[in-house]
């Protein structure tokens, strides 16, 4: 069986699974891996079942500047847009959503110190499993070559781990897994 096999029928187990889980999302904000606030943080703006960050980057806008990402319409790696709470919204592809206004987060570029990332599934060794875009593992190789002290939050259910994942080449793994039940972290 094909490893795009493989991963296509994790996919559609690891969206049912999704699909039943909840979570009071402050237990995200409690979890949270404390750093300096002069970090740039990208998060996202959750879609149907994936855990909501929003109270999280609610908090983190307190004190760090938080980009959010925009999501092309062709295979391009993702680009960042300043949030703010209460900022204006667009939707996007795939029922995304971004901050509208210049891509950047207000003094140029935005390049992130730290990347949230949606997932379907997560290992404890930090392998994810995304829905088949490839759009974070592009994004993250590219924001890796340039910044190798990046670090990569994946944000998940508990009840989204698995023991095993299929894997290539292109996939990055992860750092950190943020659950509703605490922080893992992985590979570090």
């Amino acid at each position: 069986m094909s490893i795009a096999t493989r991963k296509q029928q994790a996919r559609d187990r690891a969206r049912e699974t999704r699909a039943s889980l909840t979570a009071n999302p402050n237990d995200f904000v409690r979890h949270w891996p404390g750093m300096e606030s002069s970090a740039v943080i990208a998060g996202y703006w959750p879609i149907k079942d994936e855990a909501d960050v929003r109270p999280l980057l609610e908090k983190l806008a307190q004190t760090h500047t938080i980009v959010l990402p925009v999501t092309p319409r062709d295979r391009l790696k993702l680009s960042f847009r300043r949030w703010t709470p209460g900022c204006a919204m667009k939707t996007g592809p795939f029922g995304t959503s971004h901050p509208v206004g210049e891509l950047g987060d207000g003094r140029g570029p935005a390049v992130p110190d730290v990347v949230m990332v949606p997932m379907l599934a997560f290992t404890k060794q930090g392998d994810r499993l995304g829905y088949g875009g490839g759009y974070y593992d592009a994004t993250l190789a590219a924001l890796l070559s340039e910044n190798p002290a990046l670090r990569t939050v994946g944000v998940a259910y508990a009840g989204q781990g698995v023991k095993l994942l299929p894997t290539e080449a292109t996939d990055v793994p992860l750092d950190h897994i943020l659950t509703e039940k605490g922080l893992i972290t992985t590979h570090v």
